[in-house]
């Protein structure tokens, strides 16, 4: 018999599948032990082995006569064996051409007479040998063969259930692997599976839905009973509903309900279940999984919360701005009539004419009060210029509780402590009345049945800092709820009454100026909240060298505005001074390029509809830029936010006061200009 070549990728295929038993370097198998020792004694031979063939060596998984853990590969009988894929008989290795020169038969031990029998997978790789060797020459008969070739498929036996036994050890512990990310990702999102099963009507849970119920474990498994008395009493109905239409007829279900846990706390969940059958198709269980999602749907009502208070508040800016148009001239041609009534009725007016003066004060008191109104709506306004300005808390305190008066009126005994002097800071008129409006009605929600709710609320001074201060007599905070009480989302309302976001704001605002949110309380006795700003510092500007006109003398003034009544306005307000109105932007723009310094003072509308205050000032010359200010309803793009920011005091609000025209306009003439403003 010819010796049969080795094919390198069938060999290596062949290896493949020795390397997936894992035999190689394995502790001593007694199986195999016993296997040799009856395959030497039945034979009456010496040596017994079987060999495992690797790539680059033969390794013994078990031998009797030899003491030898491996040989090479090359020139081995076993090489031979695993190549050709059949029994190999050999009667005199001495005589065999193949052989004869093989160092074990020159050598120790002498091999003479072998049989050796592929240990062949079930996928036909021989992966090693069953092998009989002789010292001396040897006649095989055919039940020697018959009889190895037996014990050897009985090894491969053996093999294949030592690697089933390895694969399922392995199956088991990726399961249990598998189990515990199941479990953790089940708990980290806080869903729990259970299984009902039809014939023996049991339930089973899994530990996350404990959890999620608060059930103690060492209760056991609820029955079904139990487990729907967990649901909200409206929605038990319709929990059962589902799970009877599930059994009956096989639909899955997907219900939103509500939870009552053991520890007497609503939750919301989504459940969700299907059938399992059988062969025959009945239904013989329903499983599925149950979520609670009350974070996910708190958070989902916050959103729409906010959302809605955005859309609330670009309404509001685009009221405010409407409104204060017409405000404008309104207030305006108010003041005019008054000063022009009491020149004409003199020291000495009579009854009647006190009347119509009385009327005309109650006009402008009228006005006045939308006024204030409207500066509350910019206040909550999402869109709108922030300024940082001399600010008095008096006025922010004022205007907070006027905005949320129904709410202390009908809830609580109020008052509020003003100092005659001012208490200035500067801020953002508006975020401080926001803060303030949060801390007043979280006052008037903390009401105690045991006793009357008060709040009384204070400004003052203390040493460089300015204190606004509300103190309620409520129920008060237990101290882990006062720990959490900035945190954002932390609310103790109801779901639909609290965002659980107005004191985290408050306290970036609060803190965004410099300045502390300090709370306070105890329990059953009332809370405390203290908002400390940096006093506002009044530089002494030095005194500028004399460069206009003195004040006094007629100045020469350009209003700019797109509402005619407005410019109108505020042309009489200006009276002496010599007016000119131009209600087209794109005009009013041609006139100042060509004669940039024919104005001591540009009064310019910030919102327009053909060009805006912000691109007329940036496309006129250096010297007409130096007398511009201007007047806002409102600003309603970043981009105006930014540039009013940037302006200062050469922005006034509008409705404007005729005063603080009539001084712009000194100013003007005083300086040549009205950029050089100091916000002080």
């Amino acid at each position: 018999m010819s010796s049969r070549r080795r094919d390198p990728r069938r060999d290596q295929d062949r290896v493949e599948a020795l390397r997936s038993y894992d035999l190689l370097d394995q502790p001593g198998d007694h199986v195999l032990d016993g296997v040799v020792r009856v395959v030497a004694r039945v034979l009456e031979v010496p040596i017994v082995l079987i060999s495992l063939v690797d790539d680059e060596r033969v390794w013994m998984a078990a031998s009797v006569g030899v003491d030898v853990a491996e040989l090479p590969r090359e020139g081995s009988f076993c090489e031979q064996v695993v190549t050709q894929g059949t029994p190999l008989c050999i009667r005199h290795a001495g005589e065999d051409p193949r052989f004869h020169e093989n160092p074990l038969v020159v050598g120790p031990p002498g091999v003479q007479g072998y049989l050796g029998v592929p240990l062949l997978t079930p996928g036909g790789h021989a992966i090693g040998t069953l092998c009989a060797v002789d010292t001396v020459p040897r006649v095989h008969r055919d039940h020697d063969v018959a009889l190895v070739e037996a014990l050897a498929q009985q090894v491969m036996d053996h093999f294949e259930v030592r690697r089933q036994r390895r694969e399922l050890v392995r199956a088991r512990e990726a399961l249990a692997v598998a189990e515990q990310q199941r479990a953790m990702a089940e708990s980290a999102a806080r869903i729990g599976h259970w299984r009902f099963d039809l014939a023996t009507e049991t339930l089973t849970w899994s530990p996350v839905l404990f959890e999620l119920h608060q059930r103690d474990p060492a209760r056991g498994m609820p029955t079904v009973q139990e487990a729907v008395s967990y649901y909200h009493p409206e929605d038990r109905q319709r929990v059962s509903d589902s799970v009877n239409a599930t059994i009956e007829g096989g639909e899955p279900y997907r219900i939103r309900c509500r939870l009552i846990r053991d520890d007497g706390v609503e939750r919301e969940v989504w459940s969700t279940g299907q059938a399992a059958r059988d062969a025959e198709g009945e239904v013989v269980s329903v499983f599925g999984v149950f979520q609670d999602l009350t974070e996910a749907y708190q958070m989902e009502r916050r959103m729409q919360h906010t959302e809605r208070l955005a859309a609330v508040g670009t309404l509001a800016a685009s009221i405010a701005h409407e409104v204060n148009n017409p405000l404008s001239y309104v207030l305006l041609n108010t003041e005019a009539v008054q000063a022009e009534l009491a020149a004409r009725y003199g020291d000495a007016p009579s009854e009647r004419e006190l009347e119509v003066l009385g009327l005309v004060a109650e006009v402008r008191g009228g006005v006045e009060r939308i006024e204030r109104i409207v500066a509350g709506l910019k206040g909550f306004s999402r869109s709108r210029e922030h300024q940082v300005l001399p600010v008095d808390l008096r006025g922010v305190l004022t205007t907070a509780a006027r905005l949320v008066h129904n709410d202390l009126r009908h809830r609580a005994r109020w008052t509020a402590e003003l100092p005659e002097g001012p208490v200035m800071v500067d801020a953002d008129e508006g975020q401080l009345v926001q803060v303030v409006v949060n801390l007043l009605l979280n006052a008037a929600q903390a009401a105690s049945p045991r006793r009357p709710l008060a709040i009384q609320a204070c400004t003052s001074l203390r040493g460089d800092q300015a204190i606004l201060r509300v103190r309620d007599t409520g129920r008060g905070m237990q101290p882990e709820v006062l720990q959490s009480a900035t945190s954002p989302f932390y609310t103790t309302r109801a779901s639909a009454d609290g965002t659980g976001l107005g004191l985290y704001v408050a306290q970036r605002i609060v803190e965004a100026h410099g300045g502390v949110l300090e709370i306070t309380s105890d329990l059953a006795q009332g809370t405390t909240v203290e908002m400390r700003l940096p006093v506002h510092r009044v530089a002494t500007p030095p005194q500028p060298a004399q460069r206009g006109r003195p004040p006094g003398l007629p100045g020469r003034v350009l209003i700019i505005d797109d509402q005619p009544l407005v410019g109108r306005a505020l042309a009489r307000a200006l009276e002496p001074h010599e007016v000119e109105v131009i209600d087209d932007p794109l005009q009013a723009r041609r006139r100042l390029v060509e004669t940039p310094e024919a104005f001591d003072l540009v009064l310019c509308d910030l919102m327009m509809p053909r060009m805006s205050g912000v691109e007329l000032y940036a496309e006129v010359p250096i010297e007409a830029q130096r007398r511009m200010a201007f007047l806002t309803g409102g600003a309603f793009t970043p981009e105006a936010e930014a540039f009013v920011g940037s302006m200062g005091p050469r922005v006034l609000p509008k409705p404007p006061r005729r005063a603080q025209l009539l001084e712009l306009v000194d100013i003007a003439l005083t300086e040549g200009r009205v950029d050089g403003l100091s916000p002080s």
